[in-house]
Formats: structure tokens, C-alpha cells, sequence
């Protein structure tokens, strides 16, 4: 039998609605451990009535606090693909073709129904992978040039690419063109700040035994650094949530690609190129959970 089958599952029908509700709330509680979350407050504390512990299901609370919680642990665990699940793509996943989400947000609805029950078990069982977090490092090109020399933003570019090293800097795609008589300089010069990832390194000597590059990703959202200018359509990710694997040697190569922001004018810089914010490096896990069934 399984730990579920205890708890009255994958049908917990014809039963009292708190044998499920303390299985559905362990079962959050295990997760959330594994992946390192403190568990407080209201989640899996229960209530003694006579010497014995019950869940309060009877009110619309206790669903509430479930939903909550299980929305924050959820970005720890990894769908097939390797990709971090959200909210919406839990839900997504769960759900049988035509059904919906059944919530609990209003007191005409304060007990605990079977369609609540079977989605939230159906959605603790697709978290099955921890996201766990690895180093990494990137490469590329972080120079400026600021002398009055360059007549157009091309040959400031080149000028920067043509001279620069490969050196380790923080993960950003963007190129920033000034006005030359702007920062005191001749008229019909222009400026340019340029620092973009080539490259990108996974620290393989950090990886657990067993643990491959090619097991690892590294999550991250790029937002276009100005609304107004088209983003570069020659990397290879996109504006919004991106997810790249990293090849055998641990490596994730973006390329060689130019940066050429708008030509700037009096008291108007202009950019190109992206703001990489909210990166994470990670592999997966699977540990050995207690409540789990094949769904």
C-alpha cells in the first residue's frame, strides 16, 4: 500500500474529508522540506479534538494556506523538460482535458470537495524533481571607449570588439551609444559602453558525483533594455523567461553577435540589447519521496 492509499487516494470518496486533507498536507510538507523551505504557521499544524489530531478542512482557510504554499514551493521542482514549473504551468499540467481549477476563494464553498482533493494530489505528484542550485560563470566582452575618436557607432563597435579580451563579468547583452559633444567631446564623435556575454561556464568540479553538464540548465529572463528599439533576434534566447542547457564540456556559447544600438543625438543615448535578471544555475534531483504514485 501505498503512503497515499493511506489517505484515502487517488479516490478519496465515501470518507471523512480530513483523512485527505492531512495526507494532501504531509504530502505539501515533504516537499517543501526537500527543498529547503521552513514549514510555519498554519501549513500541516493540526488540530486536537480528544486526544487526536485532525486537519481543519472546514473552513475556506485551509485551502487557501495549501494554495499558498504549495504556489511557493512549486518554482523548486522541474517539469520533464528541465524547466521550472510556475503556478500556471502546474495547473496546466494537472488538470484532466476540459476540467477547472477548483478554488476555494468565497464561503459559499467551505468544504472540501473531491474535484480540490484529486487536482492538488494529481499537482504534489508532478513535483517529483528539486531544482538544486550550481555555480557558474561568464565571459565576454566589458569595455568602453570614450575618446572623441570614433565618427559612427559602427566604428566605435569595431574599435571595442577589435582591441578587447574575453573576461569573466556579470551576464548582460548590451551595447549604450552617447553623443560625443554630450561627454565633452568633438562634434560628430560618439561614445560607446559595450558588455556582452559571449559565453557562458558551468563550475563542473562542484557537480555531485553522477551529476552530468548536459543534467544542468541555467534559467534566467531578459528584458529589452529599451522598449522603443527591437530586440537582437540573433541569440539564441529571447526577450522574457528563457531556459539553455549546457553541452557536454559545460558550456553554453552564445556567439559572436553585433550590438548596434541607434545613432544617438544631443542629450539622447540609446541602447541595445537586454537586461539579464533573475538567473539561476541548476540540475535536478529526484529524491526519494514518501508520497508519490504514478499518475
Amino acid at each position: 500500500m501505498s503512503e497515499w492509499q493511506k489517505y484515502g487516494f487517488p479516490d478519496p470518496c465515501m470518507i471523512s474529508s480530513y483523512l485527505p486533507m492531512e495526507g494532501l498536507f504531509k504530502a505539501l510538507v515533504e516537499r517543501g522540506l526537500a527543498a529547503g523551505w521552513k514549514v510555519s504557521g498554519t501549513i500541516a499544524v493540526p488540530i486536537l479534538i480528544n486526544n487526536t489530531y485532525y486537519y481543519n478542512t472546514d473552513d475556506v482557510e485551509s485551502c487557501d494556506d495549501f494554495d499558498v504554499f504549495l504556489k511557493k514551493i512549486c518554482p523548486s521542482y522541474l517539469d520533464e523538460d528541465g524547466i521550472p514549473y510556475t503556478w500556471e504551468s502546474l495547473v496546466q499540467k494537472a488538470l484532466k482535458e476540459g476540467e477547472r481549477l477548483a478554488e476555494y476563494s468565497s464561503p459559499l464553498a467551505p468544504k472540501l470537495s473531491l474535484r480540490w482533493a484529486h487536482q492538488r494530489y494529481r499537482m504534489i505528484n508532478l513535483l517529483r524533481k528539486i531544482k538544486l542550485p550550481i555555480t557558474f560563470h561568464c565571459m565576454g566582452v566589458n569595455s568602453s571607449i570614450h575618446d572623441g575618436q570614433p565618427t559612427s557607432v559602427q566604428e566605435a563597435y569595431d574599435t571595442i570588439v577589435n582591441s578587447a579580451e574575453m573576461v569573466g563579468m556579470p551576464f548582460i547583452i548590451q551595447a549604450h551609444a552617447i553623443y560625443g559633444p554630450d561627454h565633452g567631446w568633438k562634434e560628430g564623435s560618439y561614445c560607446l559602453n559595450l558588455a556582452v556575454t559571449r559565453e557562458i561556464w558551468l563550475d563542473t568540479d562542484a557537480l555531485p558525483d553522477g551529476v552530468s553538464p548536459t543534467d544542468c540548465r541555467i534559467s534566467f529572463t531578459a528584458v529589452n533594455a529599451d522598449p522603443d528599439t527591437p530586440a537582437p533576434h540573433n541569440l539564441p534566447f529571447t526577450e522574457g523567461t528563457n531556459t539553455l542547457p549546457f553541452d557536454e564540456q559545460g558550456l553554453i556559447s552564445l556567439g559572436d553577435y553585433p550590438l548596434l544600438p541607434a545613432t544617438p543625438t544631443k542629450d539622447h543615448e540609446t541602447y541595445m540589447g537586454f537586461n539579464i535578471i533573475g538567473e539561476e544555475c541548476y540540475y535536478a534531483k529526484e529524491p526519494d519521496f514518501i508520497f508519490l504514485d504514478d499518475i
